[in-house]
């Protein structure tokens, strides 16, 4: 258990140029951070090669193979987590793919047959835990989903609230406002989803992928589903809650008035 900022990628669909370009962009983003982010190193004490928190984010850039760079907290709050990790090499993650049978990877994710809504292939996906860095890790994911829309996908234990944080915050450093990950964006994401899945399997497609707390994934799928497609997922949530004065029925009609 944990909260985490993870960005899954289908290495068949990027440029290895393209891919060094954005290593490069995100060290950028995550080096001006603020407040300061550390990352993590390894320092050789009496023979012994011992792991340490380190001002710089870049580490191995001796060797073009290993070239990456890492974030694991902040200098401020001092609260870290799970050290995080983005190489240079684009083919480090191409070694390791796995078959995805769609060239978009988002409609892979939401296949039903699929036993999570994960990606090819992990670029990162460590416990943040809600620490400072949570925000910059998030921002540095959506970087490159942007680049790479298609072929990049940020998940994970975020919603369209972090999400819209996070843009806030890198916006002074980008000089710009980042794309909403999809996965947080109802509109965005059943346009995505719509090109593969015909209506009657569209509403299950965009559950299964859509990220928010349960209330607004409720009124985002009414909202994208007027009439009987959302009418018909609706039904089906309400006849598998435990009771009609469970929580789960009550977030059900409340989400039905909002909807109108």
């Amino acid at each position: 258990m944990g909260v985490h900022v993870i960005l899954d990628i289908d290495p068949r669909g990027i440029d290895e140029a393209e891919w060094a370009a954005v290593c490069e962009e995100t060290l950028a983003l995550l080096s001006a951070w603020q407040p300061r982010l550390l990352g993590r190193g390894w320092r050789t004490i009496d023979g012994v090669r011992v792991p340490m928190y380190t001002r710089s984010l870049r580490g191995d850039v001796d060797d073009p193979k290993l070239a990456h760079w890492s974030v694991a907290g902040d200098r401020d709050s001092l609260q870290m987590a799970e050290c995080q990790s983005f190489f240079h090499d684009l083919g480090r993650y191409a070694a390791r793919r796995d078959p995805c049978p769609d060239d978009d990877i988002v409609v892979t994710a939401a296949m039903p047959d699929r036993a999570d809504t994960s990606g090819p292939v992990r670029v990162f996906g460590g416990k943040t835990q809600g620490c400072p860095y949570h925000f910059a890790l998030l921002a540095a994911a959506m970087l490159v989903e942007e680049r790479f829309p298609r072929h990049a996908m940020v998940w994970g234990d975020i919603d369209r609230g972090q999400a819209e944080e996070a843009r806030r915050l890198s916006a002074p450093i980008l000089g710009r406002e980042l794309s909403l990950p999809v996965r947080v964006d109802a509109s965005r994401l059943i346009e995505r989803l719509r090109a593969r899945y015909e209506a009657d399997a569209l509403t299950g497609a965009f559950l299964r992928v859509f990220l928010g707390e349960v209330d607004e994934k409720l009124d985002a799928m009414l909202g994208a589903f007027p009439g009987e497609d959302g009418a018909r997922e609706w039904r089906r949530e309400l006849a598998e809650s435990k009771s009609p004065t469970s929580p789960e029925a009550t977030r059900l009609v409340i989400a039905c008035y909002r909807a109108g």
